[in-house]
């Protein structure tokens, strides 16, 4: 049985398109499908002066995770496709920063 080099360059006789243009392209992920996360939208609408003191003090992820499920509207599973991470930790970080948030609005000062 003999090979024959398939060139994705040459030009298909039928089409005059090169092949490699022929091939489909995959379906786009989560992440091209979204605006690549820009400043926190979070951080604008939150009127409250302590809870936006609360929010600024938690980690940078943390603020994405929350901006992403309340302000954007995503579920776990997106968010953890999105950081290319399991929706078990999403919930984790989503819990921890709940928890900091709650931690930090009760403390009398």
């Amino acid at each position: 049985m003999s090979r024959y080099p398939l060139i994705l360059d040459n030009i298909n006789s039928s089409d005059d398109v090169p092949l490699a243009e022929q091939i489909p392209s995959p379906e786009l992920d989560i992440c091209d499908q979204i605006v690549v996360y820009r400043n926190s939208e979070l951080s604008k609408i939150i009127e409250n002066e302590r809870l936006f003191q609360a929010i600024n003090l938690l980690t940078s992820k943390q603020q994405k995770v929350l901006d992403l499920i309340y302000v954007q509207g995503f579920n776990n599973k997106e968010v953890a496709d999105l950081f290319k991470e399991t929706p078990q930790n999403i919930s984790n970080i989503h819990k921890q920063a709940i928890k900091k948030i709650k931690k930090i609005l009760t403390r009398v000062n």
